[in-house]
């Protein structure tokens, strides 16, 4: 037996995915974006203002293990590890939920 697929089921789903890719990926980088702000911001006495002027001075370091370190005028600030993935069932259908542990180094 055979089951045909309409080509705009296909497109449609497809876009669904991406959607849901970009919106998790969005996401992740406006949570990091705030983490790194408010660490910024309590470690450095900056405001948000100040901070915009001195964004050139923040700088990330990759290493092999996946492991990324962001640095504010070279000194440490927040060590993330890579994103965790996890597919979860329930009655309705899959969902997934992505996870990003960090440290705070100063």
């Amino acid at each position: 037996m055979t089951l045909a697929i309409s080509p705009s089921i296909v497109r449609e789903a497809q876009s669904a995915q991406t959607t849901c890719v970009g919106n998790m990926a969005r996401s992740i980088t406006n949570k990091t974006d705030e983490l790194i702000m408010s660490t910024l911001k309590a470690h450095t006495e900056l405001t948000e203002i100040e901070i915009a002027e001195v964004i050139h001075r923040v700088g990330k370091h990759y290493y092999s293990d996946g492991t990324e370190v962001w640095l504010f005028d070279g000194v440490p600030l927040i060590r993330f590890w890579p994103l965790q993935y996890e597919d979860i069932e329930s009655k309705t259908g899959w969902s997934m939920k992505a996870t990003r542990s960090y440290q705070l180094l100063i």
